[in-house]
């Protein structure tokens, strides 16, 4: 029988012994936290001792749980094909493999037992950083979820169901933390008790607000169960088109990779596709979602924040580092938990944020604010990529 040597890749993998008395080769299911199809590194196969009944001293047997992340092919030595129990995979070029035989009865007749991968063999030649931008058309089979979007002043609203009910209209903010947030409207529709109080920021200001029970949030095929989250009365504040029911913040997408289309008007989470870390055009960040963004010369950090129906707002002390123009009075602006002064200035800059560039936009600027924050203005006519489980994002046009 021919063997069976998984395929390599960059990360360390979750492996799955197989351990039939059949002894042969049974492909692994398998989890990679962060692969990246364009290296050559290892992926450890598991190892299991067992023995085969009717020998007096068995020997040991080894059974390997092969790993196909994709179903393609495996080769005992780099550019060879074999197959083994129907199956095929692949060793890529430049990574050696051996293969482990043992005696499996008196006729000296061998059965191929298991496959071991040799790290020190496996060295490659550079290769192209995978293009983050590319993922951007997740392929219908990797969507766990894929629903259309509308947006009002830029702000992101899809349909969910909340407790088996609805659908009702919920923002999509990525500057909301925790899982949801509960609207006193959706409280008060679905008779939902509160339950105690929390502190919530915005930056500026903090606030104890109340706090209720959800049962299950589900948006498409994804669904949150046993949620506590903070319940206010967020729509009372807005426009008619504006309302919305709730909230999804960011840690609903938690485990996946969040493809935002702005152009398509698509929303789509795939927890089978990631963002590579050392990917062309990925930002990597430490606090959510603070990723390096330059104005004209000037290297910076900002805080992409969806729910934010502005282009940009910077605080007083960078805006005096990159222009010298005059500010215009805007009036007050409306934070989560109160309002600041804000003023306004088109900045030529360029703003660069990944392979995005937007020049001589409108801002606001505020004595009052922390950070940079990059609104909703800016990140629309891009496709926005989150993957919080390798802490990278991608903005692409």
């Amino acid at each position: 029988m021919a063997g069976i040597v998984a395929a390599l890749r960059q990360e360390p993998c979750i492996d799955i012994a197989s351990r039939r008395r059949a002894w042969v080769f049974e492909p692994g299911r398998f989890a990679c936290p962060r692969h990246d199809e364009t290296q050559c590194a290892v992926c450890r196969a598991t190892l299991a001792h067992a023995a085969l009944p009717g020998f007096r001293r068995p020997p040991p047997r080894f059974v390997a749980s092969v790993l196909f992340p994709q179903r393609t092919v495996a080769q005992p030595w780099p550019g060879h094909s074999t197959r083994s129990n129907g199956m095929q995979a692949s060793v890529p070029p430049g990574c050696g493999a051996a293969i482990v035989r043992h005696p499996l009865d008196k006729t000296g007749a061998t059965l191929l037992l298991g496959a071991a991968l040799l790290a020190a063999g496996c060295t490659h030649a550079p290769v192209a950083r995978q293009d983050a931008c590319k993922l951007k058309d997740v392929s219908r089979d990797d969507v766990l979820v894929r629903v259309p979007f509308e947006t009002v002043d830029g702000r992101i609203y899809v349909q969910a169901r909340v407790n088996g009910r609805g659908p009702f209209r919920f923002a999509v903010d990525t500057g909301a933390s925790g899982l949801a947030r509960a609207d006193a409207s959706l409280a008060a529709t679905l008779g939902l008790a509160l339950q105690g109080q929390a502190s919530t920021s915005d930056g500026v200001q903090t606030a104890k607000v109340d706090t209720t029970h959800l049962d299950s949030l589900e948006l498409g095929g994804l669904v949150r169960r046993d949620l506590d989250v903070i319940t206010r009365d967020y729509s009372g504040r807005k426009s008619p088109d504006a309302a919305f029911s709730g909230i999804i913040a960011r840690e609903f997408f938690s485990d996946g990779l969040l493809v935002i289309d702005y152009p398509g008007k698509t929303l789509s989470f795939s927890r089978t596709r990631a963002l590579s870390p050392t990917g062309k055009h990925v930002l990597g960040y430490e606090r959510a979602f603070r990723v390096p963004v330059s104005i004209g010369g000037l290297q910076t950090e900002g805080n992409l924040d969806t729910g934010a129906n502005v282009a940009f707002v910077l605080p007083q002390s960078l805006y005096e580092k990159v222009a010298a123009g005059p500010l215009e009075r805007a009036g007050r602006g409306q934070l989560t938990n109160g309002e600041i002064d804000t003023h306004r200035a088109t900045i030529h800059g360029p703003f660069r944020i990944g392979s995005a560039s937007l020049s001589d936009v409108e801002v606001r600027v505020a004595d009052r604010f922390p950070e940079l924050l990059v609104g909703a203005h800016a990140l629309a006519g891009h496709v926005l990529l989150i993957d919080q489980r390798s802490k990278s994002i991608a903005l692409c046009r």
